[in-house]
C-alpha cells in the first residue's frame, strides 16, 4: 500500500482545482440559466419549496432566510463551484464547523466557522450519537452560511421570494395549511396556546399567510438544528400575575383532553398491575398523547395539578428504568421527580417511549 505525503497531497488538490477552474473558464454559467435551474428545481412540488426557507425568533422578531435545501439547489444551479463542511474541533464543550465555498469562475471563496454546545444545563457532555447530531446539524449551517456568502445575495433575495409564493399556496388551501401547520406542532408536544403566544393570535382563524411563514419557516430551522423546538415556541409568563399564559383551562380544550385520556388510562390500569416493558402498548400509546397534550412546565416547574397527573400515570415506572431510558435519548434530569417536575411534555412522552422498548 502506496502512502501519500501532505506534501503530495497538496500538490495533487491543487492540480484538480487548477484543471477546474480551467474548465469553469470553458464553460462559463449564464444568470439566466441559473434562475431558470433554481425555480424548476425549487418548486417542483410544494413541499419542496416550504423546505427551502427558515424562521428564528430573535428579540422579539422574528428572522427568516434561505434554508440549507435552497443552499444545495443553489449550488446545483449555480455550477462551477467547490462547497462543503466539516468539524474542525471537538473540546468537549462545544463542537465547531467549517463551512468552504469557492467560486471557480470568479476566484471568490470563504470559509465560515459554526459553534454548537454538547453540553446539557447541568455542564454534562452530550452522549457520542448527540454530538454526532449536533454536528450534523453545524456543518449544514455552516455549509449554507458559506453559499450564500459567494453566490450574489441580489440573485438569491428574487427566486427566494419567487419560492415563498409557491410555499404558500393560494388562499383556497389556507384553512387545510394552517390546520395541518398547528396540527404537526401539536404532535411534537408543543401547546396549542403557545404557537398563538408566539404569533400573537388568539385562535387558529387568525393565522394568515405571514404567520404561515414562520410556521414553515420554524419547522426548516428546527430541522436543521439552527433551533430548538422550544426556543421556537416559548413559554410566555405574564408579567403581571406571574401566571403562564395559555393555560389549558383558561385558553384551550387541550388540559380536558388530557386529563379524560389519563383517567382512561387510569381505568384500564388499576393500581399495582404492572406494565410490560417489552413493547410500547395500546396502554402507553394512550399515556404518551395524553402527556403530549398537556401544557408545558413554567420557571418554577411544572403546575401541581399537570404534575400529579403525570405522576399517577407513570407510577408503576421505576426509578432505575426510567433513569436509563432519559439517559439513552440524551436528557439529564436527575430523578424520576426532577423529569416530572421539570421537562417538556414531549421529553417526557419520548423518555416512556424508550422505556417501553428497552
Amino acid at each position: 500500500m502506496e502512502i501519500i505525503s501532505n506534501e503530495s497531497l497538496s500538490v495533487l488538490t491543487k492540480a484538480e482545482i487548477d484543471v477546474q477552474v480551467a474548465t469553469a473558464k470553458q464553460y462559463p454559467r449564464t444568470i439566466t440559466e441559473f434562475k431558470e435551474r433554481v425555480l424548476s428545481m425549487a418548486t417542483v412540488t410544494k413541499e419542496t419549496a416550504e423546505a427551502c426557507f427558515y424562521a428564528l425568533p430573535r428579540a422579539g422578531k422574528t428572522i427568516q432566510g434561505p434554508s440549507v435545501r435552497l443552499a444545495e439547489i443553489i449550488t446545483s444551479a449555480w455550477g462551477n463551484i467547490r462547497s462543503g463542511a466539516r468539524i474542525i474541533g471537538n473540546d468537549g464543550k462545544v463542537i465547531i464547523a467549517q463551512g468552504i465555498c469557492h467560486d471557480l469562475e470568479t476566484n471568490t471563496a470563504t470559509s465560515i466557522e459554526v459553534r454548537r454546545k454538547i453540553t446539557d444545563k447541568t455542564g454534562k457532555t452530550y452522549s457520542e450519537d448527540m454530538q454526532v447530531v449536533a454536528g450534523n446539524a453545524a456543518c449544514a449551517v455552516a455549509f449554507r452560511n458559506s453559499v450564500f456568502k459567494v453566490v450574489p445575495a441580489a440573485l438569491v433575495q428574487d427566486l427566494f421570494d419567487q419560492i415563498k409564493l409557491v410555499a404558500l399556496g393560494d388562499e383556497m388551501t389556507l384553512d387545510e395549511r394552517r390546520e395541518n401547520a398547528v396540527k404537526y406542532f401539536v404532535g411534537k408536544g408543543i401547546s396549542e396556546m403557545r404557537i398563538f403566544n408566539t404569533l400573537d393570535v388568539r385562535k387558529v382563524g387568525d393565522i394568515g399567510v405571514d404567520e404561515l411563514t414562520i410556521l414553515i419557516g420554524a419547522k426548516n430551522a428546527i430541522e436543521e438544528g439552527s433551533i430548538t423546538i422550544d426556543e421556537a415556541f416559548p413559554v410566555i409568563v405574564d408579567t403581571e400575575t406571574g401566571e403562564v399564559k395559555g393555560k389549558p383551562e383558561v385558553a384551550t380544550e387541550t388540559g380536558k383532553a388530557a386529563s379524560k385520556a389519563a383517567e382512561a388510562i387510569k381505568a384500564k390500569n388499576p393500581a399495582g398491575k404492572k406494565k410490560p416493558a417489552a413493547k410500547a402498548n395500546k396502554l402507553q400509546q394512550d399515556m404518551i398523547k395524553a402527556i403530549k397534550a398537556l401544557p408545558e412546565p413554567g420557571e418554577e416547574g411544572r403546575d401541581q395539578k399537570d404534575k400529579k397527573l403525570i405522576w399517577d400515570m407513570m407510577k408503576d415506572y421505576d426509578e432505575e428504568g426510567i433513569m436509563l431510558a432519559t439517559e439513552t435519548v440524551g436528557y439529564s434530569y436527575q430523578s424520576k421527580e426532577d423529569l416530572v417536575q421539570n421537562a417538556p411534555s414531549h421529553e417526557i412522552a419520548n423518555v416512556i417511549e424508550h422505556f417501553a422498548e428497552a
